[in-house]
């Protein structure tokens, strides 16, 4: 039977992370192929590990104890990556067809230890997930992140050295390709078997309600020009609450509620705080609009946002901006709006005609945009190039 272990540092149990849920979908759409997938989290490993099926697929297993505790220090954990390594191999030591893919973290000592062990040492098929150019995220404000970029440069040469990559954009594919030639292209997944294809939330013409869900980043997200839009947009008697869903550091937040001051739309935003993902789904459908601002920086040109996959099949039209591999898979004006990620004015414009005529333009969209993510994005249609990849394609 063909065995696929999932590494990596992040928790895969009780977690809602984007990284499990893209995860996951590999793992759905594995098992459906007759694929016995394990996930395997450092940091859920202890003595007391075990391995546990998923409730609700009889070929995903999950490898860990929730009560495990281990922290980021490499120094004082050498020996238990080593003994992590090994307890995963012992796992899985009668299969006849094995591989291992590690998720990526900040954690990159992790990462190099993986590599090495499994692959150097013990000769492992060992392939990697390549979701973002890393060191594009390191802001040089101290000597310790100047040394955190230099170790993500060092571990993204350190991809010559892996069986193959899976590569979220075609930016990252071909910005990778120096290193790997073995690669493929498994965009952003959505998972379709519960989406209402005519749900809508209707506008009732009182509070209009535009949603945002993601890790809060005022530069990633580039809201500062968005919140210029939205104080351009409220200026013109648009009655509009932006309901903004996520984790944020204490730093952000503070920059977040000075510049809602200074666009003097601090009435207009509520930070709900993080949500579960079961939860989500419920909350993306209960906004008139979604939006995702970015504009063109390295990070977000080489990245794809996971989250885009949620938003479009939601039934809530979705703005963005032309960045990374949007405009490969939606189209403006069909599937979703497409804005001028640097100009407010366009931002403003757009969102005003969406709120005129939301009920002959939201219907279009909606529908449009669900059945583009069932052509491109439902994990079911990447079954069997995965699996051809990890396994059947690859000869040893």
């Amino acid at each position: 039977m063909k065995t696929l272990v999932i590494l990596s540092v992040m928790r895969f149990q009780d977690n809602d992370s984007a990284g499990v849920a893209r995860t996951k979908n590999y793992a759905y759409a594995l098992a459906n192929s007759g694929v016995k997938v394990i996930f395997a989290s450092f940091l859920e490993y202890d003595s007391t590990a075990i391995l546990k099926k998923d409730k609700n697929n009889s070929n995903i297993y999950y490898y860990g104890s929730v009560n495990a505790n281990n922290q980021y220090t490499y120094k004082s954990h050498k020996k238990r990556i080593i003994g992590f390594l090994k307890s995963i191999l012992s796992l899985v030591k009668d299969s006849d067809n094995m591989s291992f893919l590690l998720y990526p973290s900040s954690y990159v000592t992790f990462d190099m230890a993986v590599l090495f062990y499994l692959k150097k040492v013990k000769d492992k098929r060992v392939f990697y997930e390549v979701n973002e150019v890393r060191k594009y995220s390191v802001s040089f404000l101290s000597e310790k992140i100047k040394i955190n970029y230099l170790k993500h440069s060092l571990n993204e040469r350190l991809a010559k050295y892996y069986d193959g990559l899976i590569c979220i954009s075609t930016n990252i594919q071909k910005y990778y390709s120096k290193y790997n030639s073995r690669s493929i292209l498994i965009p952003i997944l959505s998972d379709l078997r519960d989406v209402d294809p005519n749900y809508l939330m209707k506008y009732d013409g009182l509070v209009f309600n535009i949603g945002f869900a993601g890790s809060i980043s005022i530069k990633k997200e580039n809201f500062n020009i968005f919140f210029d839009a939205l104080s351009k947009v409220i200026k013109k008697d648009y009655n509009i609450v932006l309901n903004l869903y996520g984790s944020v550091s204490n730093d952000e937040l503070n920059e977040l509620n000075e510049l809602l001051e200074q666009k003097n739309i601090t009435k207009n935003v509520i930070y709900h705080g993080k949500v579960r993902q079961n939860e989500i789904v419920d909350i993306l459908k209960q906004q008139q609009l979604l939006v995702l601002p970015r504009r063109e920086t390295l990070q977000n040109k080489y990245g794809f946002s996971t989250k885009l996959s949620e938003y479009i099949v939601s039934g809530t039209p979705v703005l963005l901006t032309d960045v990374s591999d949007n405009l490969k898979y939606l189209k403006d004006g069909k599937d979703v709006i497409v804005v001028d990620a640097e100009n407010s004015d366009d931002f403003a414009l757009r969102i005003m005609q969406l709120i005129d005529n939301y009920n002959e333009i939201a219907p279009i969209l909606s529908k449009n945009a669900i059945k583009s993510a069932k052509i491109y994005f439902d994990y079911m249609l990447y079954k069997e190039k995965l699996t051809d990849f990890l396994f059947n394609d690859y000869k040893k």
